[in-house]
């Protein structure tokens, strides 16, 4: 009887852990898509431009290589192509500003590389507010790769402490209690959304 008892239970632990998984992949998948965007490769390449034409070697570079001219050249190209387009309707934070506050999402849904399409990000942002999760903490999560809260992942790591050590809240979790669903999936965005430590701050 014990030995079933323990199966069980390593079960249900097993089934946790990959629900835990899968949901940090998730969030992980939805972070690159934000990082992939067409609107960050625009601002990716409008800082590069901009380095290079403040950089007197480069400049100096360029009166003399034309190679070093198609640098800059290929990057006007680009910032052109994407500012011209008629596949970026909207910024990726007036995306989950639409979604936060559960408008549709116009525009085309063709993805860019691993970009997650504009119905389907627009409907995972959507699930985790009916979820309970407060919509500041999803939106700043989505546009920035942040929490709201920079010792949030602190509080997610204790929690998730918590969660591992207690039969209980697991239990909960694998029923789909709605109130334990919500702290696992907000304890997920924390942790995924960790704030970097400033230099000197140790």
């Amino acid at each position: 009887m014990a030995n079933e008892v323990e199966l069980a239970v390593q079960i249900q632990r097993d089934a946790v852990t990959k629900q835990a998984a899968d949901a940090t992949i998730k969030l992980q998948e939805l972070e690159r898509a934000y990082r992939e965007s067409e609107p960050m490769r625009l601002e990716r390449d409008r800082i590069e431009l901009e380095r290079l034409q403040s950089d007197p070697h480069y400049l100096d570079r360029s009166l003399v290589s034309p190679q070093a001219r198609r640098e800059a050249e290929v990057l006007e190209a680009r910032i052109r192509q994407a500012e011209q387009s008629t596949l970026v309707p909207r910024t990726d934070a007036e995306r989950v500003d639409a979604a936060v506050m559960g408008d549709p999402i116009a525009g085309p849904s063709t993805s860019y590389g691993q970009q997650i399409p504009a119905q389907d990000f627009a409907a995972a942002i959507q699930a985790d507010i009916a979820l309970g999760l407060r919509p500041e903490l999803v939106r700043t999560f989505h546009t920035t790769g942040k929490s709201d809260d920079p010792q949030g992942h602190i509080y997610a790591e204790e929690w998730f402490r918590m969660y591992a050590a207690s039969p209980e809240m697991q239990r909960l979790h694998c029923e789909g209690d709605p109130v334990m669903r919500m702290r696992h999936k907000a304890a997920t965005y924390y942790l995924a959304g960790r704030h970097t430590p400033k230099e000197g701050d140790q």
